[in-house]
């Protein structure tokens, strides 16, 4: 989702205290924001065959964003979302929903409904994305649905939890549905971040297609050493069928140098008795206000070196 493709720039953007969306005051209890992301990029991609297929595209990076919260009596807050993703640079593209969601928060903590990332897969799974653009990634463990989606998040003292459910029915059979849970853990303490998830992923993909993961369980370490984070993932993706679990293992390092930001990563995939190495590498810079010259490269250690990725683009945000 646009919410990991963008995740380099919004840390260079926190880094530089610039401010990427505008708030509107409606009344001393409610407020409205919109936020614009805006992207292009040359990407150079390796098929099954082993052939170059190369594109100019914006998937991925460009996106509306309209939030709005009131505050209730009592400190609780209601809130909503709704983000819009288009490809600005394909002809006549389909313009499509990403997270959509309306919540409540308070003593008791937050819930909301829509369709979006699970706390799990934003938390943890997710740990070894360093990329920029669209392609640059390391292969992320497999996660729920994100449609008909409730999550329950609360943060209790260093400790946040966050619980997610999500139900699809059978595709072309609706009497026939399923329910995915996931819960995550997170500890944070001083400059050290710990996270655990564990996800019960629904018999039915967001298709309602029988689905190729019965369940997920990854750890996660990130340390922050001054301008640098070492980061760490382990996880064990279990199959619907047959023993051939697949299993993760990788470690990260993004350091912050003024207004350039480098990460790089290093993943194991092994799934039976099949191997393959993959490394990401990813560099933007901040070359112009809310503006983000990036350039990121996977290799994805496949045969005919399937996945592997070069990639060069801009990012704007206002």
């Amino acid at each position: 989702m646009l919410k990991r493709n963008t995740t380099a720039l919004i840390a260079l953007a926190a880094a530089t205290g610039l401010a990427h969306a505008e708030t509107f005051k409606i009344n001393d209890s409610t407020s409205f924001g919109v936020n614009v992301d805006l992207g292009a990029y040359y990407a150079s991609v390796k098929n099954s065959s082993g052939k170059t297929e190369n594109q100019i595209a914006g998937k991925g990076l460009n996106q509306v964003k309209f939030e709005g919260s009131s505050k209730l009596s009592g400190g609780t807050k209601v809130f909503g979302k709704v983000e819009i993703d288009f490809d600005p640079v394909k002809d006549n593209d389909t313009v499509k929903t990403d997270d959509i969601k309306i919540g409540v928060a308070g003593a008791f903590g937050q819930i909301q409904i829509g369709q979006f990332d699970s706390y799990a897969e934003d938390k943890v799974f997710e740990a070894l994305g360093v990329g920029h653009g669209e392609y640059g990634f390391v292969t992320e463990a497999k996660s729920g649905n994100d449609g008909r989606h409730i999550q329950y998040t609360n943060k209790l003292g260093p400790l946040s939890i966050g619980v997610d459910i999500t139900h699809m029915a059978k595709a072309n059979d609706a009497t026939k549905s399923s329910t995915g849970t996931a819960v995550a853990l997170v500890y944070k303490i001083d400059a050290l971040t710990l996270g655990y998830a564990h996800d019960k992923i629904s018999a039915y993909d967001a298709d309602g297609n029988d689905a190729s993961a019965k369940s997920t369980d990854g750890f996660s370490v990130n340390y922050k050493l001054g301008d640098t984070q070492l980061i760490g993932f382990v996880g064990k993706t279990k199959p619907v069928s047959g023993s051939d679990s697949t299993n993760y293992s990788g470690v990260a390092a993004k350091y912050q140098m003024g207004a350039v930001d480098f990460g790089l990563a290093f993943q194991r995939v092994k799934t039976g008795s099949t191997t393959n190495n993959e490394t990401s590498f990813g560099v933007g810079y901040q070359a112009y206000k809310d503006m983000t010259l990036y350039a990121d490269m996977v290799k994805k250690g496949l045969s005919s070196k399937k996945g592997d990725a070069f990639e060069v683009g801009v990012m704007y945000s206002f």
